[in-house]
């Protein structure tokens, strides 16, 4: 016989109810035990879904169609839903924010996300869209954290920002955006709708010329931590350089900027935004930590090239030339210039 049989109930129920928590993949072993067993792990398991594709999306729905489904806990398990990841592109995801009323975070593609905020616009089509988000989802009381799986340049349409008449009210409740694959950094203009984004991250993998928006995502009154994330598996080491040495030099005057690693992107970071959402380390807190160790190992040392520099008469700041702008040249302890940020 099984020694698991001599363990207290009370200690395997706080073994699988731990185990439900960590992993999602634990979880679903678990419910395969016994009924007393499923009605440990399920919480856990819808506390976070994550649906692959619409297979999956259609699976999810039917199972969990109508207010009738009760897992023995007294309640509808949609209610216990509270974070979401989602890479089929459906309007479907319509009906499903409808219903999980205490929902925290979406991980979608800009499709989806689309979707959301056709279906809340104030002035959206009632023939076009067969359904439509209600204005007591619109209310309530959690704030929103966004991940945007997948960004394309039209990510957030302009209509979208330029008209207050077309201005969907879910975008106030989102406080916290990450970018896991976007074709172009955003600027302030793609973000002035979001009235109380406070966090924002962006991954880091093409090249220097992304760094040159960060001033203007800076911009953005309301942010109050702005991460680059920088992709190790694509990014080239030369433009990794220049990324890590641009940052350094925007910290020198608005400490609200970090950087943070990240080995992927896109669908790729599935597996750590679970782990974070499942009560692990948050990108905002690997970014403070990362961006400490960078400092405490060094500052680089900066060669100042005052070439096609003016100086304003009267005062002691430099003002940069038409069509040109100072140019930093970074070198390392050996003195040996990596590369050119331009500033």
């Amino acid at each position: 016989m099984s020694r698991f049989v001599y363990l207290p109930p009370e200690l395997v129920q706080y073994i699988f109810s731990l185990a439900s928590a960590a992993s999602r993949h634990a979880g679903r072993s678990i419910c395969l035990v016994a009924s007393w067993a499923r009605r440990i792990a399920l919480p856990h398991l819808l506390h976070t879904v994550v649906i692959k594709d619409h297979l999956a999306n259609i699976q999810f729905r039917h199972h969990f169609q109508g207010p009738t489904y009760n897992p023995g806990l007294g309640s509808p398990a949609l209610p216990l839903i509270r974070n979401v990841w989602m890479e089929a592109v459906s309007d479907r995801i319509i009906s499903f924010f409808n219903a999980c009323d205490n929902i925290q975070h979406l991980a979608l593609v800009d499709e989806a996300f689309l979707w959301l905020i056709h279906s809340s616009s104030p002035t959206a089509a009632a023939d076009r869209f067969n359904r439509k988000i209600p204005a007591l989802a619109l209310v309530r009381d959690q704030d929103l954290h966004l991940t945007m799986i997948s960004a394309r340049r039209n990510w957030i349409r302009r209509e979208y920002i330029s008209n207050v008449t077309m201005r969907s009210p879910l975008l106030s409740k989102i406080t916290h955006i990450v970018f896991a694959e976007i074709a172009a950094f955003p600027v302030a203009s793609d973000l002035q709708s979001f009235t109380r984004l406070t966090h924002l991250a962006v991954p880091f993998y093409k090249g220097i010329e992304d760094g040159l928006r960060l001033p203007s995502l800076l911009a953005v009154p309301s942010l109050q931590m702005l991460v680059v994330v920088i992709v190790t598996s694509d990014v080239e080491e030369e433009d990794r350089t220049c990324i890590e040495d641009r940052v350094a030099d925007l910290r020198k005057i608005d400490r609200r900027i970090y950087l943070a690693e990240s080995r992927y992107r896109g669908v790729g970071i599935q597996e750590p935004w679970e782990e974070e959402v499942r009560g692990g380390e948050s990108i905002w807190d690997k970014a403070i930590r990362y961006t400490r160790k960078y400092e405490a190992s060094g500052p680089p040392m900066y060669v100042r090239d005052t070439s096609d520099v003016a100086v304003t008469p009267g005062t002691e700041q430099s003002t940069i030339a038409m069509n040109e702008r100072p140019r930093y040249i970074t070198r390392n302890r050996d003195d040996r210039a990596r590369c050119v940020s331009f500033l």
